[in-house]
């Protein structure tokens, strides 16, 4: 009897240590999980960028400026206007009068005409359109663009984004062919943030669907 008794205490012993070893081991998990979870917050506030951006006329004027001149048709035109500039001093030597008022014409449309009537353009967009009220807030992430205004988030996930241009003065989002998202380069104050975006979008989107360029303010990561 005393040995059976003997035997039931050893095995309550048993029993007692693989419970203790599985709480402790349950413990453990619970900690690694809560671990995991944290890092991946972690990671997932560093690779994401917030921004708060107020468009003024010139950042409407840039875009605008920049996505009517990147045309093809628009390169001709002002390649046609530089060489009516050229020619436009030496055609008082052909002592022709109309010739010279085309040339002068030419020059002047391109170069000064349309720059002119795209400032005027963007800064009464800007004035009158509601949304360049109060500034946008922009998110930027793995899992893709966002943008907020009045406490409201709408999200574009890359895939469903048409393309992303860096220029001098702005990042750009385009959700179609003609409309982007601007992001002005003045208002992005750490310059690691520019290299984010750019190593987020260049990991996320096809290269024919990005177009990057480096510029003296961005910063190295």
């Amino acid at each position: 009897m005393a040995t059976k008794k003997k035997n039931k205490n050893k095995n309550n012993n048993n029993n007692n240590t693989k419970n203790d070893k599985n709480i402790n081991n349950n413990t453990k998990k619970n900690n690694n999980d809560k671990t995991n979870i944290k890092n991946n917050k972690d990671i997932k506030k560093n690779t994401e960028i917030e921004l708060s951006i107020k468009i003024v006329d010139k950042d409407m004027f840039y875009f605008m400026l920049g996505h009517v001149y990147s045309k093809l048709s628009s390169k001709i035109t002002l390649l046609f206007s530089v060489v009516c500039l050229i020619l436009f001093p030496i055609s008082f030597l052909w002592k022709d009068t109309f010739m010279t008022l085309v040339l002068l014409f030419g020059a002047l449309t391109y170069l000064v005409i349309s720059p002119l009537m795209l400032y005027l353009q963007s800064k009464k967009q800007v004035a009158t359109n509601p949304v360049f009220k109060e500034p946008i807030l922009y998110k930027i992430n793995d899992e893709g663009f966002y943008v907020s205004q009045a406490g409201e988030w709408i999200e574009f996930l890359w895939e469903n984004l048409y393309k992303v241009v860096q220029r001098k003065y702005n990042i750009l989002f385009y959700i179609s062919k003609d409309q982007a998202f601007i992001i002005p380069v003045r208002l992005i104050e750490d310059g690691k943030n520019i290299v984010k975006i750019k190593q987020m979008v260049s990991n996320k989107m096809d290269t024919s669907r990005y177009k990057f360029t480096q510029e003296k303010n961005e910063g190295k990561i």
